[in-house]
């Protein structure tokens, strides 16, 4: 139970960070610092309780992964002020969900027979059709059609 209990912490951590985000404030890069200082203090918290072998290869492997992981979330946070998080956090998780499907499908051959991209597809639709849904806003508050279009690249490039 307990590494189940563990695993939802940072997937609660993700939900509301948009959120908790936008209510505190600040430039991008206090929010961005924020999330890091976050990120290594549950890292320090885990490191407690489940020590590792360091090595080189782990240390370079988590700079490898970290430095793209950074520039995506400051792309995100700046997404968040052209869109608004109501509008931002459901593209990037379709997004997410879409293209990692995709991706397992055609390079790791996770769908092999017929039937399975049948579902996979109508799957996928389903996603796309609900984040469409829940992005979607009948009137533009204050932000122009500029902002969306930037908000939507920023988005898909995070």
């Amino acid at each position: 139970m307990w590494p189940i209990l563990l695993a939802l912490v940072p997937a609660f951590g993700w939900g509301f960070q948009g959120i908790v985000m936008q209510k505190v404030g600040g430039t991008t890069a206090n929010k961005q610092m924020g999330m890091v200082l976050t990120t290594l203090l549950f890292g320090i918290v885990v490191l407690i309780f489940h020590p590792i072998n360091w090595s080189w290869t782990l240390i370079a492997a988590a700079a490898i992964n970290g430095i793209p992981w950074s520039i995506a979330q400051i792309l995100q946070i700046k997404s968040f002020d052209y869109l608004g998080v109501a509008r931002a956090m459901p593209l990037s998780t379709g997004m997410q969900l879409v293209f990692t499907t995709l991706l397992g499908a055609l390079f790791f051959h996770e769908w092999t027979h017929g039937w399975q991209f049948g579902f996979g597809i109508c799957a996928l639709v389903v996603i796309i059709v609900g984040v469409a849904c829940t992005a979607f806003q009948e009137k533009s508050e204050d932000k122009g059609p500029s902002n969306l279009k930037r908000g939507l690249l920023i988005t898909l490039i995070s």
